[in-house]
């Protein structure tokens, strides 16, 4: 529509703005016109009188440089209001959508960088806030996935569009101002995205009638997603913005986690439909990770997120809510292989009495402890058999740096291995007795194959003289207590 050629005339530039403004003008009359005989081609009419225009201010400040920032602005906003207006008394949701698109991408077509993200904030604030207002009122989905992810949009590029820490961009006075509209910037869209599609939500469970829903949609889970990354995405846009340690970060996402969790703890006593009380506890589960991973490292961590882990899982039987076991499982899985990469290295000091062992223990302790809150075998095979083995390993990386230590490993795994086939035997538990006659074999074999050549005549005495009292013991102990257990029912399944 523009072909703008150096040495134009003002004259001229202003006569092509005008003949696009009159262009836009009469899609947007025609499309009004045919509202009630062709209501759908009078929408697409109407669309293009807006995209029309919001070319033509764009033109007219940018590329003529015909008009004042403050004047293309005003015009942007007064499109995307008219646009907003239209979808609402034709009940279109493109004519939004367009509003939207628009609206969210003005402040980067008018590039007002150099002036500070001030303007830019304001004006997206606008948009969301009046794109939210409408959602509301009709419940359009649409506009809601469409304006979420553009205003999260939007924002990250206001912020690498207007970068604070930029010597060049401002004084250090100015760049504390520009840090703080930007965070206000975020806070607001937190606040709104999380908040807006719950509480529409809620009220739509309540007043149907006075409240629709977009169509024939009713799952909210969309909603609830939304909902979680609101305060996820305003954390990363907060260390942004502020260029925080990673430290202070976590202790943010703490802050946040523990209102999240008082906010859920209130809500499961109101009257409020599940989806609400489900995206907040979603939101503190995640926020609760990143403040454990960001504020603490090393074994604390270790202990951190195996205890959270187990406690997700406690909760989650408790209150029969499975996306909290889910929860549990994944960090479980992240830490287990975190856990198998430190048994696998190497250990200075006393052997279990040092903080890397003692954080490896509790993990296995923790994943061990949250299946007795598992209903599922399946579940409880997956901890409980790799804990076993995680265990083996452990006492080997312990043990392989000390002075005989190929025995001291054998000894404490024949000693484990006894004690589970006492335990099975004592409990009824077939799988336990099962698992302790393997660990017991394993045991036997590392006498053979490993233990004869790498430990002292000395020790090689003892070990034997030792397993084998040990074995005549345990057959003698397996006797008895298969007699009593001679038509006595078991668990196979615990």
């Amino acid at each position: 529509m523009f072909n703008y050629v150096e040495g134009e005339t003002r004259g001229l530039m202003w006569l092509r703005v005008c003949v696009a403004f009159g262009i836009g003008l009469g899609l947007i009359l025609i499309g009004q016109r045919l509202r009630e005989s062709d209501p759908q081609f009078g929408r697409v009419l109407s669309g293009g009188g807006i995209g029309v225009w919001f070319i033509t201010g764009f033109a007219a400040y940018q590329l003529f440089e015909l008009v004042p920032a403050i004047a293309a602005f005003a015009f942007m906003a007064a499109v995307t209001t008219l646009a907003f207006t239209l979808s609402v008394r034709q009940n279109a949701v493109p004519l939004a959508l367009i509003g939207v698109l628009g609206g969210l991408g003005t402040p980067f077509l008018l590039r007002t960088a150099e002036r500070g993200p001030a303007g830019a904030v304001v004006f997206l604030s606008f948009v969301v806030g009046g794109a939210m207002a409408i959602y509301v009122s009709r419940g359009w989905r649409p506009l809601l996935w469409t304006t979420v992810p553009g205003g999260w949009a939007a924002m990250v590029a206001c912020l690498f569009q207007y970068r604070p820490d930029d010597p060049g961009n401002a004084s250090p006075e100015t760049a504390s101002v520009a840090r703080a509209v930007l965070q206000a910037g975020a806070t607001y869209l937190w606040l709104v995205f999380a908040v807006v599609p719950m509480w529409r939500e809620t009220v739509a469970v309540r007043s149907p009638a006075k409240w629709p829903r977009d169509g024939a949609i009713k799952d909210t889970s969309d909603l609830q997603l939304l909902a979680t990354i609101a305060p996820v995405v305003a954390l990363l846009m907060t260390v942004a913005v502020w260029e925080l340690e990673k430290e202070m970060s976590g202790w943010i996402a703490g802050g946040g986690a523990l209102a999240y969790t008082g906010v859920v703890l209130r809500a499961r006593r109101a009257d409020i439909f599940d989806g609400f009380l489900s995206s907040h506890i979603q939101a503190a589960i995640v926020l609760w990770t990143l403040f454990i991973s960001l504020a603490f490292e090393g074994d604390t961590l270790m202990i951190g997120l195996a205890s959270e882990a187990a406690v997700l899982h406690i909760i989650g039987s408790r209150s029969s809510r499975r996306s909290m076991s889910i929860w549990g499982h994944g960090i479980f899985l992240m830490i287990g292989f975190m856990t198998l990469t430190r048994i696998m290295g190497n250990v200075d000091g006393t052997p279990f009495l040092n903080r890397l062992a003692l954080a490896d223990l509790w993990v296995l302790i923790a994943g061990v402890t949250a299946t007795f809150w598992m209903d599922r075998p399946g579940h409880r095979f997956a901890y409980r058999y790799p804990a076993h083995v995680l265990l083996l390993f452990l006492v080997v990386r312990e043990f392989r740096h000390v002075t005989n230590g190929q025995g001291f490993v054998s000894a404490i795994w024949g000693t484990y291995a006894a004690g589970l086939i006492v335990a099975g035997l004592k409990q009824r538990i077939p799988k336990l007795r099962t698992v302790g006659l393997i660990t017991l074999f394993v045991v036997i074999a590392k006498l053979i194959f490993i233990d004869l050549s790498e430990v002292k005549a000395i020790w090689r005495v003892l070990l034997f003289l030792g397993f084998g009292g040990g074995l005549l013991w345990l057959s003698y102990f397996f006797h008895n207590m298969s007699d009593r257990e001679h038509g006595a029912g078991t668990d196979p399944e615990r």
